[in-house]
């Protein structure tokens, strides 16, 4: 909150900013923390929790991350009042909103910043789902780095992200082998705790990732089914420091414009 005095009052105001819920029952602001600086632009941003709403179903919930950039969604009500309806902020650039992936997930009722996960130097975000997986519960760690890249992954680039998305799943770890969603655009994470080869069912030449965070692979390391060319070509990129591989073949005409890294 910034203050601000005028020749004309002895007093200072207030600059403000209230944040509504999209609808009444959504409970908004039943979890609310600093997210740091998720977008690099050295302010820091919220996030905040919606645990009621029902965009993802019944009690779903939902999260949003309020950049500083998303305080201009003040003037999208038509009115400049200092009074920001959640449902706007998304449409701001670098800011997102969260869908729980079930009806009684009650994605957003916990969040937290995580602080600097894969030191990329931004800040990465937690949401808390109580009621997922049959009540069990459910944390989504959300890496900065990839927000723009899995808000495209269901062909939409809108600044609505469901949590259930392949992108934060499809996670290499414990288990060499993973299966890809036809269509949809995806980011394969290698986990370096992981010793020898992974196989990745249904790749999609040109359009998903290998993501290999600070460990050495080569073609060899990885087999592909449902890929009838084999492995052909193979690139390595730096984004933000991290080494990232695509795997793609022959006949694929790919550069680093064909792929979407925020």
């Amino acid at each position: 909150m910034m203050t601000q005095a005028t020749q004309n009052s002895p007093q200072p105001f207030f600059t403000y900013y209230r944040f509504n819920g999209a609808e009444p029952v959504d409970k908004a602001g039943v979890s609310v923390a600093s997210a740091g600086d998720i977008d690099g632009d050295g302010r820091a941003d919220l996030i905040i929790g919606a645990d009621l709403a029902n965009r993802g179903g019944m009690d779903s919930g939902e999260a949003y991350l309020v950049t500083a950039m998303a305080l201009a969604a003040d003037a999208a009500d038509g009115t400049t009042d200092s009074i920001i309806d959640l449902d706007n902020a998304n449409e701001q650039t670098r800011s997102y909103q969260f869908i729980g992936t079930e009806a009684g997930d009650r994605a957003g009722i916990s969040v937290a910043s995580a602080g600097d996960v894969d030191g990329d130097g931004r800040d990465d975000l937690l949401i808390g789902a109580n009621g997922a997986s049959a009540d069990a519960g459910e944390a989504t760690l959300l890496l900065a780095a990839d927000l723009a890249f899995t808000d495209a992954a269901d062909g939409a680039e809108d600044g609505v992200i469901d949590l259930g998305t392949p992108a934060f799943i499809s996670v290499l770890t414990g288990a060499p082998i993973v299966t890809g969603v036809d269509g949809v655009r995806e980011r394969f994470f290698l986990d370096r705790a992981h010793a020898g080869s992974f196989t990745i069912n249904n790749f999609n030449p040109g359009e998903d990732i290998i993501d290999a965070r600070n460990i050495d692979i080569s073609a060899s390391d990885v087999s592909f089914t449902n890929f009838p060319s084999g492995i052909k070509d193979f690139a390595e990129f730096i984004n933000n420091g991290v080494r990232q591989f695509i795997f793609f073949d022959a006949t694929a005409s790919v550069d680093t414009g064909d792929f979407l890294f925020s």
